[in-house]
């Protein structure tokens, strides 16, 4: 069963919130508030049903690509940075040692 808890970062200690934020990777704001959600580990499928979700996963991607065809290039770029600097935990620095990012580019 999962765990949620929401704090409002003002009410945070200064431990917490140093730790918050260092996995975000960026600091925090006085008037936002911060979820964390704990759910229990739950093994990757084998045999059958992982090749089942890999095929699932294939089509829905293929889906997402197919509606993106109409959006210009540049447009879509732009998307994808805004998208990405604002994402939870994207920062590739000392926050995230080993952490890689994927190519940049529209790929089909």
């Amino acid at each position: 069963m999962a765990e949620i808890a929401i704090h409002n970062v003002r009410d945070l200690g200064e431990d917490a919130r140093r730790a918050l934020e260092a996995l975000l990777g960026r600091q925090l704001a006085e008037e936002e508030q911060v979820g964390v959600t704990a759910l229990a580990a739950r093994p990757a499928p084998t045999g059958d049903a992982r090749r089942i979700a890999a095929e699932r996963l294939s089509e829905t991607l293929k889906e997402m690509s197919n509606r993106a065809d109409h959006v210009p290039d540049d447009e879509l770029e732009s998307l994808i940075d805004g998208a990405s600097a604002t994402s939870v935990g994207h920062a590739a620095d000392a926050h995230c040692p080993g952490h890689e990012h994927p190519g940049q580019g529209r790929r089909r």
